[in-house]
């Protein structure tokens, strides 16, 4: 059972938790962080689809496609990043095909 000591204590308590929500991000940039950590996130986001989807596309057997996007969706930072430069580096060391070749 509230007392009324308890309830004219409530408005001045709610009051300094919405002070200290708003002061979390510091007085200068207000909103500014959340939407920068947004954008990271969404930016990382659209990274882990874009890796995903060049693994689909990718020639290699389904078990290695597994294996890459598992490590991808586990490590959602270095999976991606690995993908790319493992990719990068397997293109430019096959030597090119030649016309006579195809």
């Amino acid at each position: 059972m509230r007392c009324a000591a308890d309830s004219a204590q409530s408005p001045v308590q709610s009051k300094a938790t919405i002070t200290r929500t708003r002061s979390r991000h510091g007085k200068r940039f207000g909103v500014g962080w959340d939407v920068l950590w947004l954008s990271i996130f969404a930016l990382l986001v659209v990274f882990l689809v874009a890796a995903l989807v060049s693994i689909n596309k990718s020639s290699l057997d389904a078990v290695t496609k597994l294996v890459w996007a598992v490590l991808a969706l586990l490590f959602p930072i270095i999976g991606p990043v690995v993908w790319f430069v493992d990719k990068s580096s397997n293109r430019s060391s096959v030597p090119p095909r030649t016309r006579a070749q195809q």
